[in-house]
């Protein structure tokens, strides 16, 4: 098998290993102590017109404790007809999957074809997000157990 050819393989086995992770791993129920309803609150907000501004603000202040790039995607979805905390989720699990693929094409470019270190640092994304399971036993990779 030629490098490249083995380079797109291990690419595509670390990416469906990681999807994998975070399909098993998936809950559908909102988190009850997490920031979901802000987080889609500033999203409708954003897709209604009315700012990014707390929709239980009464005047309507902008918003100041998270950034807009995450319910900006979740307005995205919303507008393309996201409605259930399903879909809504999945604006988290897909760019943690893409994140495992560019960190395998990555690793393997400054790694050279070191199956182990790139593995180990392309699966770091998955495992944090399987981390953020509350029953999940998985603690994240840490960088420093493939330093050579």
């Amino acid at each position: 098998m030629t490098p490249t050819r083995l380079k797109w393989w291990l690419a595509a086995l670390v990416t469906a290993a990681s999807a994998l992770i975070v399909a098993t791993s998936f809950n559908p129920i909102p988190h009850s102590g997490g920031d979901n309803a802000g987080y889609v609150a500033l999203a409708h907000g954003l897709l209604t017109g009315s700012g990014y501004s707390d929709a239980f603000d009464p005047q309507g202040l902008p918003h100041t404790k998270y950034p807009p790039v995450f319910p900006g995607l979740l307005a995205l979805m919303m507008a393309a007809g996201a409605r259930t905390w399903v879909a809504l989720k999945l604006s988290a699990a897909v760019p943690t999957v893409l994140a495992v693929l560019f960190t395998v094409l990555w690793a393997q470019r400054r790694l050279r074809p070191n199956l182990k270190q790139t593995s180990i640092a392309a699966g770091s994304p998955a495992q944090s997000f399987r981390r953020a399971s509350p029953t999940s036993p998985v603690r994240p990779v840490s960088p420093s157990c493939w330093r050579s």
